[in-house]
C-alpha cells in the first residue's frame, strides 16, 4: 500500500549465506504520482438469469501503473427494460438477452451479456425420438433435469477425424407452439464438436436455429444459445439437437439438454383422458 514517510530504513536481519554476508546492488525508491484508471473489467457470476431472479456483477479497475483503484462505476442496461441494478446485483425483469457496460469518469468495460428467461425448463421428460444410446444410457436422460445422469451415443470410436463424424441425434415435442429464449447445454469431456439445433411446427419441415462448429480435444463445457444467435425460434413446437462430428474418440456424453420459452397462446396440445378431451 502507499506510505507517507520521509526517512526510509533497510534493515539486514540474517545474511542468505553466513560467510559472505550481505550484498546488493541497488536500492530504489519510487514515488507514482496519481495516475488515473486505465482498465476497467466487469463481470457477472452467471451468463444466464431466470426473470425475478439476481445475478452478482463484479468489477475492478487498475490505474496506468496497474494498481487497483478503488472505483464506484455506473452501470448501462440494453434494452432498458431488461432489468435493474442495486448494490452491484442484477434483476431480470423481462425475457431476452440484456447488455451491461460499466462506466467510470470517461472509460467504459467491455459490455457482458446475461440471457434472462422464464417458465419451467420446457424439455423436461419430452423426448420423442433418439438415434441411440449406450446401454441404458439413452436420451431422456439429457431430458430429466438431472445434472448425474448422462445421455452417452457412440461411447468408443476411433480417434480419427473419419470415425468421429456420424449422426447423433434427439427430437422433443413441447406439446404445443412456443417462442424459444434460450436453451443450455451441459456436455461432459466427451462433446460434440459441430452439432446444430434445428425447429419444427409439424415435424416434417425443419428450421435451423443455432449452429455450432468447434474444435476437436476434450472440452467439457455448457452451451448457451440465445438470440441473436438462435433464429427462427418465433413459433417451434418440435426441437431437434443434431451432432454430425464428436470432439473426441470417446462419444457425446450429454448431462442436460434445457429449453425455456413462451407459451403461444391457444395453441397447446390437448389431452385424451377417456373418451373426454380436456385441455392440458
Amino acid at each position: 500500500d502507499d506510505v507517507t514517510a520521509q526517512y526510509i530504513r533497510f534493515t539486514a536481519i540474517e545474511a542468505l549465506n553466513a560467510d559472505w554476508g550481505n550484498k546488493f546492488y541497488e536500492f530504489r525508491v519510487f514515488n507514482y504520482p496519481e495516475s488515473p484508471l486505465a482498465v476497467l473489467n466487469l463481470e457477472a457470476e452467471s451468463p444466464i438469469c431466470k426473470v425475478g431472479e439476481s445475478v452478482k456483477l463484479s468489477f475492478s479497475g487498475t490505474d496506468t501503473y496497474g494498481r487497483p483503484k478503488e472505483i464506484a462505476p455506473t452501470y448501462t442496461i440494453t434494452p432498458a427494460t431488461a432489468g435493474t441494478i442495486t448494490d452491484n446485483v442484477f434483476t431480470a425483469d423481462e425475457t431476452g438477452v440484456a447488455q451491461i457496460v460499466a462506466s467510470y469518469d470517461e472509460m467504459s468495460s467491455e459490455p457482458i451479456y446475461i440471457a434472462c428467461y422464464s417458465g419451467a425448463n420446457l424439455a423436461k421428460g419430452a423426448l420423442k425420438e433418439e438415434s441411440g444410446h449406450e446401454g441404458n444410457e439413452d436420451a431422456s436422460r439429457a431430458l430429466d433435469g438431472n445434472d448425474g445422469s448422462q445421455w452417452v451415443s457412440h461411447a468408443g470410436t476411433a480417434g480419427s477425424e473419419e470415425a468421429r463424424t456420424y449422426d447423433a441425434w434427439f427430437t422433443i415435442d413441447l406439446g404445443g407452439f412456443y417462442s424459444i429464449d434460450l436453451i443450455t447445454i451441459k456436455y461432459e469431456g466427451a462433446c460434440a464438436q459441430d452439432y446444430h439445433i434445428d425447429f419444427s411446427t409439424d415435424y416434417e419441415n425443419w428450421e435451423t436455429g443455432y449452429n455450432y462448429v468447434g474444435k476437436n480435444g476434450v472440452d467439457g463445457r455448457k452451451d448457451i444459445v440465445c438470440a441473436p444467435a438462435l433464429t427462427n425460434a418465433e413459433e417451434v413446437r418440435y426441437i431437434r439437437y443434431y451432432m454430425t462430428k464428436a470432439a473426441t474418440e470417446y462419444g457425446m456424453k450429454m448431462y442436460e439438454f434445457q429449453v425455456y420459452g413462451t407459451l403461444i397462446p391457444d395453441t397447446e396440445k390437448p389431452v385424451m383422458l377417456g373418451a373426454e378431451l380436456i385441455d392440458s
